[in-house]
C-alpha cells in the first residue's frame, strides 16, 4: 500500500493546490458582492474547501482536515445567507485558505503545526452568528454507529443537519480499500469524486488499525468509512455505488429538542 498511498498523497495535493489557486480573487469578489451574493461564486469556495476536507479525511491529515471543516461551516452560514461576506469575514476567510494551502504542500508533516488559534478564531466568528438552538447543536456531538455498536464517527449535531439539509438522507458505508477499490483499479479520490456527483460527504476514514504492523500477517482488508447524505433512497442507494446493501447503514438523526413555549419561558407573575 506505500506506494498506492504515496500516489494518492501526490494527487490530494495537487488537486487541492488546484482547488486553492484562484481562492483569493474568488473572496475577493465574494466581499464586493456583500449581501448580494453570487451563488455560484459561494458554492465554488464552499467545494473546494469540502473537497479538501474529504480527501484529508481519508489521508487522516487532521489539521487539513479540521481547518477545512471550519472554513466550510463559516462558508455554509454565507451561502444561506446568515451570514454576510463583509470585510471582517473575507479577511478570516483569506487567511484561513492561505494557512490551508501552506498544510497542503508540507502534507504529512502538516499535522505537526500548531493552528489552534487560527480555529479558535473561525470558531468565534461562525458562532457569533448562531442562534441559541444551532449553538447547542454545535456542541452536542452524535456517534454514529455501525449496526453492531462500534462507534466510526463522532459529529456535531449542527454539521449533520447543515449535511442532510433539503430532504436528503444520511448513510454510513463500508468500503474495503482492497476489494472495492483497488482490485477495480481506482483510487479513494475516485470514490469521493463520485459520491460527490450525487451527495455530500460529511466525513470519511481509513481504518489504520487494520494494517497492522511489519510483523502481522498480511492483511485481506482494509475498511475504508465515509459517513455520506444524499437523496437517493435506501432501496436504490447500493446500485449507485456497486456495493451490497448490507454495507450501507441508513443513519437516524436525534430528534431535535423542543423548543421552549413563550408560556415556558416567560417570567412568573408577582
Amino acid at each position: 500500500m506505500d506506494q498506492l498511498d504515496d500516489e494518492i498523497l501526490s494527487m490530494f495535493i495537487e488537486d487541492s493546490s488546484e482547488h486553492l489557486a484562484n481562492i483569493e480573487t474568488a473572496l475577493m469578489d465574494m466581499e464586493r458582492h456583500g449581501a448580494d451574493i453570487d451563488e455560484e461564486l459561494v458554492n465554488t469556495v464552499f467545494r473546494a474547501a469540502h473537497s479538501i476536507k474529504g480527501g484529508a479525511g481519508f489521508l487522516n491529515l487532521n489539521n487539513i482536515r479540521d481547518l477545512s471543516h471550519k472554513l466550510e461551516s463559516l462558508l455554509h452560514l454565507i451561502r444561506s445567507r446568515e451570514v454576510v461576506p463583509n470585510t471582517r469575514v473575507i479577511n478570516q476567510l483569506l487567511a484561513g485558505f492561505d494557512r490551508l494551502l501552506s498544510l497542503v504542500v508540507a502534507g504529512p508533516a502538516s499535522d505537526g503545526q500548531d493552528i489552534s488559534q487560527l480555529l479558535d478564531s473561525l470558531s468565534g466568528l461562525t458562532t457569533e452568528h448562531l442562534t441559541t438552538e444551532q449553538r447547542a447543536q454545535a456542541t452536542a456531538q452524535t456517534p454514529i454507529r455501525l449496526p453492531g455498536g462500534e462507534v466510526i464517527f463522532e459529529e456535531d449535531e449542527l454539521t449533520l443537519r447543515q449535511g442532510t439539509s433539503g430532504g436528503k438522507n444520511l448513510y454510513l458505508v463500508e468500503y474495503d480499500l482492497i476489494h472495492d477499490v483497488q482490485a477495480r483499479g481506482k483510487t479513494p479520490l475516485d470514490v469521493i469524486n463520485t459520491m460527490e456527483s450525487s451527495g455530500l460527504i460529511i466525513d470519511c476514514r481509513m481504518e489504520l488499525a487494520a494494517v497492522g504492523d511489519l510483523d502481522a500477517p498480511p492483511v485481506n482488508r482494509i475498511p475504508f468509512y465515509v459517513l455520506y447524505a444524499s437523496i437517493v433512497e435506501p432501496d436504490i442507494i447500493g446500485y449507485l455505488f456497486a456495493l451490497d446493501v448490507g454495507r450501507i447503514h441508513p443513519v437516524a438523526l436525534p430528534e431535535p429538542a423542543p423548543t421552549p413555549s413563550p408560556a415556558a419561558t416567560a417570567p412568573a407573575a408577582e
